[in-house]
């Protein structure tokens, strides 16, 4: 009866050769990769530095989504990237122009589900929020992800001043449709953090090209928003 020989160490030593080189290369490649995406993050982190975190908005307020006719907390929309702004219907100096570059930012952001527009009403005395709600119908931007928030002025006024950094509207004495008001928009990180201000989007010409300011911004907030889902 044959017994089976067993093999020599350099016999043994051939045969694993191969295993050995296939580990030292998938680890090589790995490394590479891992390397790679890092090179990729840090340039994009450089071309598109993280937004400064200008304001914690510690504190929720109650207020009525016009076109819903529902009461909201703002803190409800706790965990989505808030694409903010500042208007009020029929006003001459702007907020049309403000609701139609949104209207822009929408189609293509509107339905990703970490982000959301919120309208706050910078005239609540004088408008009701049906008022309201026929202005924005009017607007065409009566759509889902968007609110438009309506409430008691001091309150709203003393809310928006203190966590979004708002200055109070001042009433036109001669005119009491137009109210001096801060048009540019604002930017809330899914952890509640405004992240970015004055993007004046109802100005032309300006240098910075607000509008692309703010949808690269808005962008990189998103991604933040998924990064942190992921862990």
């Amino acid at each position: 009866m044959n017994e089976t020989e067993s093999p020599t160490p350099q016999q043994a030593g051939a045969a694993a050769f191969p295993i050995t080189l296939w580990s030292i290369i998938i680890v090589i490649v790995l490394g590479f990769l891992v390397a790679w995406n890092y090179l990729i993050r840090f340039q994009n982190e450089q071309a598109n530095p993280r937004l400064a975190y200008r304001e914690r908005i510690e504190k929720s307020i109650e207020l009525t989504e016009a076109v819903s006719g529902e009461t909201v907390q703002v803190s409800d929309l706790q965990g989505k990237v808030l694409v903010v702004s500042n208007i009020y219907p029929y006003c001459p100096t702007g907020c049309g122009t403000v609701v139609a570059q949104l209207l822009e930012l929408y189609s293509e952001f509107g339905e990703n589900p970490n982000v959301h527009f919120v309208s706050f009403q910078v005239d609540p005395i004088r408008y009701t929020p049906d008022e309201f709600k026929d202005w924005v119908e009017m607007q065409e931007a009566a759509k889902p992800n968007w609110w438009f928030l309506t409430g008691s002025a001091e309150e709203l006024y003393d809310y928006l001043f203190k966590y979004f950094r708002y200055s109070r509207p001042v009433r036109n004495e001669e005119d009491e449709n137009d109210i001096a008001h801060d048009l540019s928009i604002r930017l809330v990180d899914h952890a509640g953090n405004l992240r970015g201000d004055g993007y004046s989007i109802h100005i032309d010409g300006l240098k910075d090209d607000p509008y692309a300011r703010l949808r690269r911004d808005l962008n990189s907030l998103v991604v933040e928003a998924v990064d942190a889902k992921r862990g």
